[in-house]
């Protein structure tokens, strides 16, 4: 077995280098287009308790190196896409085995183990009205009214449900959000800025919990298939209405 870098053939070095080429390359696209900075980006990732160095940081944008393991989920969650996406197809890099049980330590998250479980976390997810924003139940208010019979929906009409929804409550002349970041002025974010606000904030949770899916280069935004096809038509109408319940709440909150 080899045991130094010179010993290993040259076809794997090879296949090595291309690989953290590519997914350094996907990783800067994905950082610009959230117009998040290197440092912005690495301060999120020590949040989900992965330290890594400006140096190490650098160098796995520049393809010089690969990500390891823990890097790699913080940084599947942080940008908002899978890990196929980032590792260009599915097994290429780390086996499905190692990946969850390495999610589930470092993001606190305790994963199902069977469609029941993925289904009742999920709606009591869904359902808690435990809101710092108002965005978790206005995206499940629209990802519920575009999503399609493969459970997904286009960002691009969830960003115009969420324009239309905030565009209503300030032309009725009510509160419409409060305290940064905010959309107290709907009117003035622009279509980028919007996409952006969702994928940040209320779309983050759900993709880090493997509730939701994003796929940038399309993009859809997904149900899980494992928890889609286990959801029954009457708990999407709960969820709805648990959704009005929950803006109700929040707005009465208002100062």
């Amino acid at each position: 077995m080899p045991k130094r870098i010179q010993d290993l053939p040259e076809e794997y070095l090879t296949n090595q280098r291309a690989l953290a080429q590519a997914i350094g390359a996907r990783v800067r696209l994905r950082r610009s287009k959230l117009d998040l900075t290197q440092e912005h980006l690495r301060a999120r990732m020590e949040l989900a308790q992965v330290y890594i160095s400006r140096t190490q940081y650098s160098r796995i944008e520049n393809g010089e190196t690969l990500p390891n393991a823990a890097e790699l989920i913080a940084l599947s969650a942080i940008l908002g896409v899978s890990f196929d996406w980032l590792l260009l197809e599915a097994g290429v890099f780390f086996r499905r085995d190692q990946i969850e049980p390495l999610r589930a330590k470092l993001l606190g998250v305790n994963r199902p183990t069977n469609p029941n479980e993925w289904r009742q976390e999920f709606l009591d997810f869904a359902r808690s009205r435990n809101l710092s924003k108002s965005y978790k139940p206005v995206l499940l208010k629209s990802l519920l009214k575009l999503v399609n019979r493969r459970g997904e929906a286009d960002i691009d009409a969830l960003t115009k449900e969420f324009r239309a929804f905030y565009g209503a409550r300030q032309q009725a002349g009510v509160l419409v959000e409060f305290g940064p970041p905010d959309l107290s002025d709907p009117m003035t974010v622009n279509d980028s800025q919007l996409r952006q606000l969702i994928v940040r904030h209320p779309l983050e949770r759900f993709l880090i919990k493997g509730f939701l899916e994003y796929l940038p280069t399309t993009g859809v935004i997904r149900f899980a298939p494992y928890l889609w096809a286990d959801l029954r038509f009457w708990e999407l109408l709960d969820i709805q209405q648990s959704a009005d319940q929950q803006l109700e709440y929040y707005y009465a909150r208002s100062p």
